[in-house]
């Protein structure tokens, strides 16, 4: 499994925005969400489908592909 195995993109899945598998939040959703003082626990338990890799990933995503992910939300 390559560092971003829990994510996705697909010119057909959220206007090709960068996704967590399984789901239709975008990296830059979580990043926000997380950013607005909604814990990794409350994401998970908002979230099911969501893992603490799943989440770690998207904040290693956006940082790496410097993603605008404040407005982006």
């Amino acid at each position: 499994m390559g560092p971003f195995d829990k994510l996705a993109v697909d010119p057909t899945h959220l206007n090709g925005e960068p996704y967590l598998r399984g789901t239709r939040l975008s990296v830059s959703r979580v990043v926000w969400l997380s950013d607005q003082s909604l814990s990794w626990e409350a994401l998970i338990e908002d979230f099911p489908e969501l893992d603490d890799v799943a989440i770690r990933q998207a904040y290693e995503y956006a940082q790496a592909n410097d993603q605008a992910i404040r407005s982006a939300a």
